[in-house]
């Protein structure tokens, strides 16, 4: 299991279109074999901040999500 903690700093005012953008990535990854989970947290204290979890069943699945358009 391959899993990556991502933290985003978002340019105040592009909350939104990140959160747009971020969520067709979320559901294109989660049709994928490999992937096991995508979280998109968004920080109450700090709404341009935002962590995004995805877990990957292998570098294989690592790898082929980095192949993909999204």
């Amino acid at each position: 299991m391959i899993v990556y903690n991502v933290s985003v700093q978002v340019k105040e005012g592009f909350e939104e279109d990140f959160r747009i953008a971020t969520r067709k990535n979320h559901v294109e990854t989660r049709k994928e074999k490999g992937n096991l989970r995508f979280d998109v947290l968004q920080s109450e204290a700090d709404p341009c901040h935002f962590v995004l979890y995805e877990v990957y069943r292998s570098e294989e699945a690592v790898a082929a999500h980095k192949a993909t358009s999204h």
